[in-house]
């Protein structure tokens, strides 16, 4: 028997947004269930990533994996949009979710290599990459559609964590100069971060406790390792402390390999 396409019923599927549940998108297309649900990977990979005893090495090293195969996920995720979907899995969005990811992905690294005791310039380059990808992240957030999409704790927690990795390179290249006898530009490193942090904690609002409490705790040994600093340079070394203008872009980054998609979402190409 041969239905006529009259007699067929459309079959809606419908997603609420994941940043503001109150909203709704019905589709009856393939292909835009097909983006939710690989949506749902990358998140699920995040929240496994999240779940993680990130006060171990073995904890960084599952959370990192798990991080990079979120960003894996929201990678192909941005290769197969279409139009008309919701804010949440606009080209948008989904470009800054991986931009996040990788972020949260290199802060294990940077975690990580504190505590194997890596060099320090390779501690301050790896914040100092860490720093650059929340500030594209907080471009994004900052940027029609997604500046009106957000709650206020997302801008202000990105552009905390931004201010954090800029102040943690400042402190770990400082260390290097430390070693090197070069207590002049030593001290004027702490003091970039010292006061980079002092400003931004006061002009950012809606930012979480915790958050908070992680920015002070490196204000005050930033402070502590500066005012040591600062004693050496005037009993032992007297040496010219550059003005921290002419140092603002001389801190160097990685550049890390960016992550390709997941090769277990390459099946899903058929569909």
């Amino acid at each position: 028997m041969v239905l006529e396409r009259s007699h067929l019923e459309v079959v809606y599927f419908t997603w609420k947004d994941s940043f503001k549940p109150s909203k709704k998108h019905s589709h009856t297309s393939i292909g835009s269930e097909k983006v939710a649900v690989v949506f749902n990977i990358a998140a699920v990979y995040s929240q496994m990533a999240a779940a993680q005893n990130r006060g171990t090495v073995d904890g960084l090293n599952k959370a990192y994996k798990a991080f990079y195969n979120a960003a894996g996920a929201f990678w192909y995720l941005r290769e197969i949009l279409g139009g008309g979907e919701s804010v949440d899995v606009s080209t948008e969005c989904v470009s800054m979710l991986e931009k996040l990811m990788v972020a949260q992905a290199q802060e294990c690294f940077f975690n990580r290599a504190v505590r194997k005791g890596l060099l320090p310039t390779t501690c301050s380059m790896a914040a100092r990459e860490i720093e650059l990808y929340y500030e594209e992240v907080l471009h994004a957030l900052s940027t029609v559609p997604l500046s009106q999409h957000f709650d206020k704790g997302w801008f202000a927690h990105v552009q905390l964590k931004a201010s954090q990795f800029y102040a943690e390179s400042c402190y770990h290249y400082s260390l290097h100069l430390h070693k090197n006898g070069e207590i002049g530009e030593e001290i004027a490193r702490l003091q970039m971060g010292a006061d980079h942090l002092w400003s931004m904690k006061r002009a950012i609002k809606g930012a979480s406790f915790s958050r908070i409490s992680v920015i002070s705790k490196l204000e005050k040994n930033i402070i502590l390792q500066l005012e040591e600093a600062k004693r050496e340079n005037n009993s032992i070394y007297h040496m010219r402390v550059p003005a921290t203008c002419s140092l603002k872009n001389k801190l160097s980054a990685f550049v890390s390999e960016w992550p390709g998609g997941l090769e277990s979402l390459a099946e899903l190409d058929v569909i």
